[in-house]
């Protein structure tokens, strides 16, 4: 099936696995992948436990970088 990556505070997690044991339903998660869910964990959709992100640590698989404003000019 491929990765299934999402973004939350930052970093990039691949939900694949966690998919069908999701509490809230497979479906919430799908319509985030590809995409920062980060609000919809912080109370936009559900304020998760901290529990919640102590599993969600489980699945990280990179940090987002932020880009400086100079670098998009850099050479």
């Amino acid at each position: 099936a491929g990765e299934q990556l999402v973004v939350i505070d930052g970093w990039v997690l691949d939900v694949e696995d966690f998919l069908a044991n999701h509490p809230g339903g497979e479906r919430i998660i799908t319509r985030y992948i590809g995409k920062d869910a980060t609000s919809a964990v912080r109370g936009n959709i559900y304020n998760h436990s901290s529990s919640a992100f102590k599993i969600m640590k489980k699945y990280r698989v990179a940090k987002l970088i932020p880009s400086s404003p100079d670098s998009a000019h850099q050479k």
